[in-house]
């Protein structure tokens, strides 16, 4: 797989018979656990704010790599939107 590529369309993703099933590009095809799916989701929203940061901040007129590893640090608590979900004991 060419882990160069960026997509910019987002996957489907489907419940169905106890499992979470993820359709994306480039022949993306996976089945999840529901305790799998919800890690992943937690995981997908962290690090999407963090480059959506990182972006912000490249476009800066004065960007500086040091502050700006700082400035995520800041900016990251208040991009997180969705609360995060309590895992179902097994």
């Amino acid at each position: 797989m060419d882990k160069s590529k960026i997509f910019d369309e987002p996957s489907s993703v489907t419940a169905k018979e106890g499992e979470v099933r993820v359709d994306g590009p480039d022949g993306v095809d996976v089945s999840l656990t529901p305790e799998a799916a919800l890690e992943s989701g937690e995981r997908l929203i962290e690090e999407a704010a963090t480059a959506a940061g990182q972006r912000w901040l490249r476009e800066l007129p004065h960007h500086d790599s040091r502050r700006a590893s700082a400035a995520i640090a800041v900016i990251l608590p208040n991009l997180r939107h969705v609360p995060r979900v309590a895992h179902p004991q097994a």
